[in-house]
C-alpha cells in the first residue's frame, strides 16, 4: 500500500483577534489547517461562521472568506473553494450568466483584526462580520445565498418569479466522484474523506410556505443539478440543499472513507478502512487494531 508522504513546514505566525464575542467560544485557525490526531470534531457543537470580507487576508481572487474549526472557505466571484481537514474542494458555478455580485448580509457585532508581523501599518483590524454572503443574479433571476449552521455551511438557492431551475448547474472541483445514496443525498468522495449535501427541501415563499419535490441530479464530471415538481412560478421558490458534512474523523495513520449515508433522523454514518489509532468509544465492537488494515464502521 503506498503511504503519502508527510512534511514539515515553516509558516509565519498571524494573530486573529475576534472583538466583539466572548472569545472563550471562538477557535480561529490559519490558512494551514492541521489534523489533531485521534480526535474527533463535530460541527453540531460548534459555533455558526463568520464571514470577513477580503481586504487582502485571502489573496486576491475572493470577495469573502470564513474559517474555523476543521475548515476554510474562500467566496470567489465564479465559486467557493473549501478546505476541510483532508480535502480541498471548489464548488464551481456551471454557465453563470456572468461574475455575481457578492454581498455579506445579517451584519454581526464581532470584529476581526488579523495581526500580521511586526509591522502596525500592515494589519488589519476592525474588519466587519456578516452572518451569511449572497450571490446576487448567478444566473437569471437567481441568487444563491450561504450561512452558517451547526459549526459548517448551509447554502439555498433563491429562484425568483420567471426564472428556471434548470439554469442551475454546480461542479464540485477535486472530487474523486458523486453520487446518490438510496435516501437523495449527494455524497461527494474524495481520496481521503467523504462529505455529504442532504437531499435538498424546496418551498414557495410565503405566509404559508408550500412544500415542493426536490431532489440532486448528477451528472457527468462531478457536475449536479436539481429536478423540482411543477410549481407556481409566479411565486419565489427556495431550494435548500442541507448542510454540508465536515467532521473530521481520523486517527494518527492512514484512513480511507469508502461510503458515507444517513439515516431519517439526520445521523451520518460512515464506512472505510484505517491502518492503526482509529479513536472507538466506549462499548465498540473491537476497539483494537488487527492488523495492517482494519475495516471501520462508524457513527460521528
Amino acid at each position: 500500500m503506498s503511504r503519502p508522504m508527510r512534511t514539515l513546514a515553516c509558516t509565519a505566525v498571524v494573530v486573529v483577534v475576534i472583538s466583539g464575542v466572548d472569545s472563550s467560544t471562538v477557535t480561529p485557525l490559519p490558512d494551514s489547517i492541521v489534523a489533531q490526531p485521534g480526535k474527533t470534531e463535530s460541527p453540531s457543537t460548534a459555533l455558526p461562521p463568520l464571514f470577513v470580507p477580503n481586504r487582502g487576508q485571502y489573496g486576491d481572487l475572493a470577495t469573502f472568506g470564513s474559517h474555523g474549526r476543521g475548515y476554510r472557505a474562500l467566496f470567489e466571484s465564479d465559486g467557493v473553494s473549501f478546505r476541510f481537514d483532508r480535502a480541498d474542494l471548489r464548488l464551481r458555478f456551471v454557465n453563470p450568466s456572468g461574475p455575481a455580485n457578492v454581498s455579506g448580509d445579517r451584519p454581526q457585532t464581532a470584529r476581526v483584526n488579523y495581526i500580521r508581523g511586526g509591522d502596525a501599518s500592515r494589519w488589519l483590524t476592525g474588519l466587519p462580520t456578516y452572518g451569511q454572503v449572497t450571490y446576487e443574479n448567478i444566473w437569471p433571476g437567481i441568487d444563491l445565498r450561504f450561512k452558517g449552521a451547526s459549526g459548517t455551511f448551509k447554502y439555498e438557492f433563491v429562484v425568483k418569479p420567471g426564472a428556471h431551475v434548470s439554469d442551475i448547474a454546480l461542479a464540485y472541483d477535486g472530487a474523486r466522484s458523486l453520487k446518490l445514496d438510496a435516501t437523495g443525498n449527494l455524497l461527494i468522495e474524495t481520496e481521503n474523506s467523504s462529505l455529504m449535501d442532504t437531499r435538498p427541501i424546496a418551498f414557495l415563499e410565503g405566509s404559508s410556505p408550500t412544500p415542493v419535490d426536490a431532489r440532486f441530479v448528477v451528472g457527468l464530471n462531478n457536475t449536479y443539478r436539481f429536478r423540482v415538481a411543477r410549481y407556481d412560478s409566479t411565486r419565489t421558490l427556495v431550494i435548500d440543499p442541507g448542510i454540508v458534512y465536515a467532521t473530521y474523523l481520523g486517527g494518527v495513520e492512514d484512513e480511507t472513507a469508502s461510503a458515507i449515508a444517513a439515516d431519517a433522523a439526520g445521523n451520518t454514518y460512515v464506512a472505510g478502512h484505517a491502518v492503526s489509532g482509529f479513536p472507538t468509544t466506549s462499548g465498540a465492537f473491537d476497539p483494537s487494531n488487527n492488523g495492517t488494515v482494519d475495516v471501520f464502521v462508524t457513527r460521528p
